[in-house]
């Protein structure tokens, strides 16, 4: 877009009310120069840009505060050198894939979680091993007793053990609390971003479930292991070793990355296609579900917002 007098007009009115403005893929002499002034971050990709050039870039864009941000990071010696640049701010595929995943166990203070996990995905829920789980993860237990004593639930009587919990939430909630909370708590020392992804992932897979025919809680395991093997550090394929997921589920978790095809593809691809806010490839596959651009959008939406909710507060809320 053309820095031109309309588009200046345009941006300042922007910036008067509020938003923040990005000039993405910026480069030396770049014809939108007119426009750094108003810029909140200038986004440069490092594959195209010299790192001699990045650096006279941010010298100059500096003196107007912006905050450079650096695309492209997909390795380890690019974030570096990206940080050796000046850069302050990274985007890229690195943050999400790991270089190196030969670890062939889960580490031991994580089996915990995923025993939970697979615990509640069995189709008769089992409460008696459950509370034994929960009870030798302590903060785990600790975290759902305060969830249940906080102002929001605005209980009468206090919570005093895992068994009142049980009661006072019922199974749908409990369910729902505990992938939440094993999920905050595998991701507690990772990135906030792969914690973050995986949930609004595993939200907006279930909100478009009952359109798709298929079951809420499969789509939701799907999206919410989808990003585990970043999060854990070892291979998909140990991840889910044990996991009782229908066959269906655990092709996909094992192809997501490959060229293989299975049935849910077409929801997985649509899950990554909207992350990545590829428009085009969101078009065709909501066309292929018979899926309405709208309520894509509004599903990926409430994922957000309910991911965050997450997130910021440190533990899960009610579903709405």
């Amino acid at each position: 877009m053309p820095a031109d007098e309309k588009v200046l007009a345009l941006c300042q009115r922007l910036k008067q009310g509020g938003y923040m403005i990005a000039l993405d893929n910026f480069g030396p002499n770049d014809p939108r120069e007119a426009l750094v002034p108003l810029a909140d971050f200038i986004k440069i990709d490092i594959k195209k840009v010299l790192p001699t050039e990045n650096t006279a870039l941010i010298a100059a864009c500096a003196k107007q505060k912006c905050q450079m941000l650096a695309k492209k990071v997909e390795t380890s010696q690019d974030l570096a050198m990206a940080k050796k640049a000046g850069f302050t701010v990274f985007q890229g595929y690195f943050f999400r894939h790991i270089e190196h995943l030969r670890a062939r166990h889960i580490p031991a203070n994580q089996t915990t979680y995923l025993r939970l996990l697979q615990a509640i995905a069995k189709p008769e829920v089992d409460f008696t091993e459950i509370e034994g789980l929960i009870k030798h993860e302590p903060s785990l237990c600790y975290r759902l007793l305060r969830y249940l004593n906080s102002p929001l639930l605005g209980l009468s009587t206090p919570v005093l053990s895992i068994r009142h919990a049980f009661n006072v939430l019922g199974e749908r909630e409990l369910v729902r609390w505990i992938r939440m909370a094993s999920t905050l708590a595998m991701g507690q020392e990772k990135c906030s971003d792969l914690v973050l992804s995986s949930l609004v992932r595993a939200r907006f897979c279930e909100l478009i479930a009952p359109k798709l025919k298929q079951r809420q809680t499969e789509l939701y395991l799907m999206g919410l292991l989808s990003l585990m093997d970043a999060i854990l550090e070892v291979p998909i394929g140990v991840v889910i070793e044990g996991l009782p997921l229908d066959q269906v589920t655990k092709e996909q978790l094992l192809c997501g990355k490959t060229d293989k095809r299975t049935a849910l593809s077409p929801v997985y691809d649509l899950m990554m296609a909207r992350e990545a806010g590829d428009w085009g490839k969101v078009t065709k596959l909501g066309k292929e579900l018979s899926l309405s651009l709208v309520f894509i959008a509004a599903s990926y939406n409430e994922a957000m917002r309910w991911a965050h909710q997450l997130t910021e507060a440190g533990h899960p809320q009610p579903a709405q």
